[in-house]
């Protein structure tokens, strides 16, 4: 009986876990699923001027939008561990002053290669005067993660490890929209790539991670039933 007991609690736990586990994946491949619909449908719709309120971040997600402005040069850095095509590279980010405005806005201008033969980073050229840009607003996520630990990202650092719109608007002693625009296609003449990831990337391991936690619940069940039955067919 004793037996009965502690393998019914401990096959409860571990049934529970799998099944937490895999709730877990498949609710973040339903989120990645809502976003890349999000995405789709915000693209098909026409461009609008970039909103005053800003407050409702959630609400800017994918928001096809179309800005004047004029580049801060001097502000422009690279986010490093950017891969494109199994290449190792960086993303171009500079900040837009928004004309007839106080708004600032960081635009990811595209991805360049990393080249590890050069001592020391390869300079993008800015384009100047006025620019007219159209993209969708991306958020970017609450938790970053720093690959190289040995690397600060300081604000005057042409490289860094990680996007923090907050430090860049105290560099810049200006407030900072909290997205990102992503441009829809390179600019003429630009060498940058412009081809971002999708929301939805990658959800199909998620649901692998979640159907295989989900096998192991049915297998824990399953070992009981067995292990029980031998005991009481042996007895």
């Amino acid at each position: 009986m004793r037996f009965v007991i502690l393998g019914v609690m401990i096959t409860s736990l571990l049934v529970l876990t799998c099944v937490r586990l895999g709730n877990w994946q498949y609710h973040k491949a339903q989120i990645k699923q809502q976003y890349q619909a999000q995405l789709d449908q915000r693209l098909t719709a026409p461009a609008v001027p970039l909103p005053e309120d800003l407050s409702q971040a959630e609400s800017l997600r994918y928001l096809r939008v179309k800005v004047q402005g004029e580049y801060i040069a001097d502000a422009q850095f690279l986010l490093d561990n950017q891969v494109y095509q199994d290449r190792a590279g960086y993303h171009v980010y500079t900040p837009l002053r928004v004309q007839n405005s106080q708004q600032v806005i960081l635009v990811n201008r595209g991805w360049t290669v990393k080249d590890f033969n050069l001592s020391q980073v390869a300079s993008v050229p800015v384009p100047t005067g006025v620019q007219t840009l159209e993209g969708y607003l991306w958020l970017p996520p609450s938790k970053q993660y720093r690959l190289n630990t040995l690397v600060a990202s300081a604000p005057d650092k042409a490289v860094r490890q990680i996007l923090d719109i907050q430090q860049l608007s105290q560099q810049l002693g200006a407030p900072v929209v909290p997205a990102v625009l992503r441009l829809i296609q390179a600019p003429a003449g630009s060498d940058l790539i412009v081809d971002w990831p999708r929301p939805d990337d990658r959800i199909v391991t998620h649901l692998g991670y979640a159907y295989q936690w989900y096998g192991f619940a049915a297998a824990a069940v399953l070992i009981f039933l067995v292990v029980a039955w031998r005991r009481r067919w042996k007895s």
